[in-house]
């Protein structure tokens, strides 16, 4: 009789502790799932973002007629440092 209500005790708290476990490892797995979408989402916007810089840096090109030359003497003027 002690041995079979041991061994019950045993087998509920195994279960517990199975339920337990199976619980959050479930709750990782939507938090993980719920980070993937968000970082999917950010990096969609950085792609929008950036296409339309490209986009917005091409029309200026092709509209002012500016060459490759001129936007590399463009760019490095822009980060030079003004001593005074």
């Amino acid at each position: 009789m002690y041995l079979s209500y041991a061994s019950s005790t045993l087998f509920q708290d195994a279960v517990k502790i199975g339920a337990k476990d199976l619980v959050r490892t479930r709750n990782f797995i939507k938090k993980f799932i719920k980070m993937e979408s968000q970082m999917n989402t950010v990096s969609m916007q950085l792609q929008v973002r950036l296409s339309f810089r490209n986009r917005s840096v091409r029309s200026y090109i092709e509209t002012y007629g500016i060459n490759d030359d001129d936007i590399l003497t463009a760019g490095t003027y822009r980060f030079r440092f003004v001593n005074s």
